[in-house]
């Protein structure tokens, strides 16, 4: 069980970077779109669906996989050393780990609105 809740932490991470990515490569993919020509304006929306879909997916596996995750903390992540101030230290940490996930966020849905728009009336 150690391990499944091992590799659980991993797949919980490794959605958090996905997820990152798929927003850094929504802010890069608008900000470029304004000087795009009308050929690939295709290209564009296509990219645009798989880091939308990539995003989704990794967003639910942080939610999925950090429950899975939250529930078995008490059994196979308390450090006993660490006392109860690890909770607090872990809901700062979260905390700190959303706020920049929100300020991509919000860029990605700036650049997103703006490259469309610029797309739109070319």
């Amino acid at each position: 069980m150690a391990v499944a809740v091992m590799l659980n932490n991993f797949f919980h991470d490794l959605s958090v970077a996905f997820f990152t990515c798929a927003l850094l490569a929504e802010i890069a993919l608008w900000r470029t779109a304004p000087g795009l020509a009308a050929g690939a304006r295709p290209l564009l929306f296509a990219l645009d669906r798989l880091a939308l879909r990539i995003g989704a997916w990794a967003f639910a596996g942080v939610i999925g996989f950090g429950a899975v995750r939250t529930a078995a903390f008490t059994t196979y992540e308390w450090l006993p050393a660490a006392g109860r101030n690890q909770i607090p230290a872990l809901v700062v940490k979260h905390v700190l780990l959303v706020a920049l996930l929100v300020l991509p966020s919000a860029a990605a849905w700036r650049a997103r609105r703006r490259g469309k728009a610029a797309v739109e009336t070319a």
